[in-house]
């Protein structure tokens, strides 16, 4: 029983020492407020409470920081002691449980309210949980009481808001700020409020306000360099950045938007140098390393950005874009087979598609189209789940080779396995139209609509083909307009709907829906049916304008050759 009695008062001189704010202790204070206020009196702790901190403290040593937290968040509630509720906050911010923190925070300022490290505590914390007013209104209490603020924080929590939940936030700074005008950090908090919330201009101004005001920080340099390129000033941006940088010579994150800026400005060897800088800022920073890698690529010094890559091949996050930008440079310098090893690395990723697109390709130009069923077969039993995106990415590389039986034949057999496989039929439609099978077309899209009644794309592809080569221009006419009513916004199907309006012949209704259509997405399409009814409707010059705009963005347009042709127009 010594022994016992003995291990028990070691552990629990132990357990008061860990409890700084425990009974007897007064809990920490800041200057002023340990100036104005004593600390609140503490009671003395029950066995009871005694014994369930000392089980807490047990615990946490064993990394069992559930029941650590558990026991500490009880008795904080049981006791109303200070020092409790900021060892049970100490232990939820070390394991990452937001609302656990949230409580013990709001448990600690209840308790110690002179405490401005508990009000800041429960401010970041319920702008983790989104109330932001009451997170505005804690830190405000700190500021009352001379401690430390972040109103910035509160901001950047922000930043997922709605626009319209936003501007009320703003509102309550502004009410914040009516109080506490010269303010920088409330300042600064709502200009990147105004910055989410895409008032750049606004924004811009406080900014420049709060540099007039105060030393500039990293952090307000960068904003203000982020706004000037929000409102695309690159050359003002490029030159703030540069000279910022001299002074703050070792910030990654400014060198960084300096970089970016000229990579807008198109000044890549600049940038590449800028990147090799952040590099040795930041020696292991995978994406530093993979931006090296991307802008060395684009300069075309393939040796250089091969050896940044393969530094990421074993990266979690980069390994899958590291290997498919290996694959793009084996194929740039014509080692084909290094290429496919490198495409065929890449798993489901945002590179995966892109890279199977590729290998097929490559193969597709070496005429191995059993290979192609190979990889791919293979690729889908390593894939299972992207089985139907295989089957499209392999009868989409297809189609780009004009392999359209191939393509085809690729798309029958995945919807063997999946019929009711919408992308699949709709893939197999647009393999049909190239290939002049318009039942098959009008098969795969009336099977879409039968599936999916409101799936506007294929109302619209059905309505626009009928309209473009069938006489079945009413029917085509209720399709269109079908889809108008589901995308009302959509220039393909204002197109459309243009275009079904010019072959009924109301020639003006179409005009005035395919000027609508181009001003929204002047596509050489859209360009083709405009101008030919600017053509039918005497605005000859008109029509050349927009022919020849389009020609000069898609010089090889099959759409605006024809219809030129047809319409015995010379190229201007």
């Amino acid at each position: 029983m010594t022994t016992l009695r003995n291990g028990t008062l070691l552990l629990t001189v132990t357990l008061c020492a860990t409890l700084a704010g425990c009974t007897g202790l007064k809990p920490s204070e800041d200057k002023k407020a340990s100036q104005q206020t004593e600390a609140p009196p503490t009671a003395s702790f029950t066995p009871d409470t005694l014994y369930a901190l000392l089980l807490a403290e047990l615990a946490n040593k064993q990394q069992r920081f559930d029941i650590g937290l558990g026991n500490y968040l009880r008795e904080a509630q049981k006791t109303k002691d200070p020092g409790v509720a900021e060892r049970a906050y100490q232990i939820a911010q070390y394991i990452g449980a937001k609302q656990a923190a949230l409580q013990a925070a709001s448990l600690w300022s209840e308790t110690d309210p002179a405490n401005t490290r508990a009000l800041q505590a429960k401010a970041i914390h319920l702008s983790y949980n989104g109330q932001f007013e009451a997170a505005l209104q804690a830190m405000l209490e700190s500021l009352a009481l001379d401690g430390e603020t972040h109103f910035d924080f509160i901001a950047l929590n922000a930043a997922e808001l709605p626009s319209s939940e936003r501007t009320k936030l703003i509102a309550m700074f502004n009410q914040a700020l009516a109080q506490h005008p010269e303010n920088t950090q409330l300042r600064f908090a709502k200009a990147l409020l105004l910055e989410q919330n895409e008032q750049y201009q606004q924004s811009l101004e406080l900014v420049d306000e709060v540099l007039d005001d105060s030393k500039p920080s990293p952090k307000v340099i960068n904003l203000k360099g982020r706004l000037l390129i929000h409102l695309k000033q690159y050359e003002e941006a490029e030159n703030y950045l540069a000279k910022a940088i001299k002074s703050h010579k070792e910030d990654v994150r400014l060198r960084l938007l300096y970089a970016r800026t000229l990579i807008h400005q198109k000044k890549l060897e600049d940038a590449q140098t800028q990147f090799t800088e952040l590099q040795k800022l930041s020696p292991n920073d995978s994406k530093i390393i993979f931006s090296l890698g991307l802008i060395t690529l684009e300069n075309e010094m393939y040796e250089k950005a091969a050896s940044y890559f393969k530094q990421l091949q074993s990266d979690k996050q980069l390994s899958n874009a590291a290997n498919y930008y290996l694959g793009r440079i084996a194929e740039e310098q014509k080692q084909f087979d290094k290429a496919i090893q490198f495409y065929t690395k890449v798993e489901p990723s945002q590179e995966f598609s892109q890279a199977y697109y590729q290998l097929a390709l490559i193969l597709l130009e070496q005429k191995q189209t059993k290979a192609i069923t190979d990889y791919f077969n293979q690729a889908r039993k390593d894939f299972p789940k992207l089985s139907a995106q295989l089957y499209m990415i392999e009868a989409e590389a297809y189609s780009n080779q004009q392999a359209y039986p191939e393509a085809k034949q690729t798309l029958d057999q995945a919807l063997q396995t999946e019929p009711n496989h919408i992308n699949l039929r709709y893939a197999r439609a647009m393999v049909a139209e190239k290939m002049g099978n318009l039942d098959l077309l009008e098969s795969d899209l009336r099977s879409i609509i039968k599936l999916d009644p409101n799936n506007a794309l294929a109302l619209n592809a059905l309505g626009y083909t009928l309209a473009n080569k069938t006489s079945r221009l009413q029917e085509a006419k209720k399709l269109i307009e079908q889809a108008y009513s589901i995308t009302p916004n959509d220039p393909a199907v204002i197109d459309s709907l243009g275009w079904v309006e010019f072959r009924l012949g109301n020639h003006q209704q179409a005009l005035t829906l395919l000027r609508k259509a181009f001003a929204a997405f002047p596509d050489h399409e859209v360009a083709a049916h405009l101008g030919e009814v600017l053509w039918v409707l005497g605005k000859k010059q008109e029509a050349l304008d927009v022919w020849q705009k389009a020609l000069q963005e898609k010089p090889d347009s099959e759409i605006l050759q024809r219809t030129m042709q047809r319409l015995n127009v010379q190229k201007p």
